[in-house]
């Protein structure tokens, strides 16, 4: 990223809570999603304090405590990034109330115990790699254009792209003008003004780049077509690349 953004506070308090939508109740919205987790949760809190089981309680208090806060308090720019912290507050609380959900406990229970983890061993299942052929990162033959299209191009001149977290020019380690927002935004830099410089190139407005450092190309790609409409490129924009449906532009600054 051209450095010059202004930087936001990473933390945000969302009292609605992680993901619930408005139309949503509190309680209904957490009973259905963690209630079996939640009730043995406290149900074991309660116990390990009648017991005096200090070992037990301290660490299950903890999770509960920081996934509450977790659920609560944003540290991401969407909130179901926070998913990252809260799913290690609920392993970590299952991991503290095993023995307590788990041994000596009957038949019965057991079985009801498995049947509350049965959505998350068939996630792990599907993971498998006998059932998941994995995720597509980046084509390599779009990659290979776009190396075929930037070769001569110095990787620290700026170039401006559609924020993408594939994006070719990214990928291949290029100075951006802005890159994908989430990972901008997770890094405390303020994206708003130079998000909507992007989107105003790409639909064929006068370039007008504010602040002191300037991309010195505009990318147009499968990704930017998307968005282009038949007013691209704007005025100031001169091509000096082509690899097939690729295109590379020159910002003449003014």
């Amino acid at each position: 990223l051209l450095s010059e953004a202004g930087t936001h506070s990473l933390m945000h308090f969302n009292p609605r809570g992680w993901v619930r939508p408005e139309s949503v109740g509190y309680l209904e919205y957490w009973g259905k999603n963690l209630g079996p987790w939640i009730v043995a949760v406290i149900a074991a809190l309660i116990v390990f304090f009648r017991q005096k089981k200090w070992n037990s309680l301290m660490p299950t208090a903890l999770a509960f405590t920081l996934f509450f806060i977790f659920s609560h308090v944003i540290l991401a720019p969407w909130d179901w990034d926070n998913i990252k912290l809260i799913i290690w507050c609920y392993i970590f609380a299952i991991m503290t109330i095993s023995d307590f959900i788990w041994n000596d406990r009957e038949k019965g229970v057991k079985a009801l115990v498995f049947l509350c983890f049965i959505p998350g061993l068939m996630i792990f299942l599907h993971s498998l790699p006998i059932y998941n052929h994995g995720v597509q990162w980046v084509s390599e033959r779009e990659l290979n254009k776009a190396q075929v299209l930037l070769r001569n191009q110095n990787v620290n001149e700026g170039i401006l792209i559609t924020p993408a977290y594939e994006h070719p020019a990214l990928l291949l380690g290029h100075k951006l003008y802005m890159g994908y927002t989430g990972h901008v935004w997770s890094h405390g830099y303020d994206f708003v003004e130079r998000e909507r410089i992007v989107n105003q190139v790409y639909e064929g407005a006068e370039i007008n780049f504010s602040g002191k450092q300037q991309p010195k190309l505009v990318y147009s790609g499968p990704l930017e077509k998307r968005r282009e409409n038949p007013l691209f490129p704007p005025k100031g924009l001169s091509k000096i690349g082509e690899a097939l449906d690729h295109e590379l532009y020159l910002v003449e600054h003014k």
